[in-house]
């Protein structure tokens, strides 16, 4: 994964995000572009943001924030996130930028 931090605090509506939380991942936005995104077959808005967080206790604080629930969220299967990583498409980003 890439690691910046001069991403754009407000992405426009070609975005997509995901949340990390050890070794588990969910989508925060982009639904439009979620299915391109896990077949890798069609086009898809790159760099992907990453938000790092260091627990799910901390994800779910953020969420709850948010007003969203954990639950709410579609999971990503970590070899769909490998294969990202392999072709630099994701951006590490941290909670405080995503906000």
């Amino acid at each position: 994964m890439r690691d910046t931090n001069d991403f754009p605090e407000k992405p426009n509506d070609d975005h997509l995000v995901i949340a990390q939380a050890g070794d588990s991942y969910w989508l925060l936005d982009g639904e439009p572009h979620f299915s391109a995104m896990l077949s890798g077959l069609g086009p898809y808005p790159t760099p992907i943001q990453c938000v790092m967080f260091t627990s799910v206790f901390h994800l779910t604080e953020f969420l709850q924030a948010q007003g969203t629930e954990l639950s709410a969220l579609w999971g990503i299967n970590p070899a769909i996130i490998t294969r990202l990583e392999r072709k630099d498409e994701i951006v590490q980003i941290s909670p405080v930028d995503a906000a």
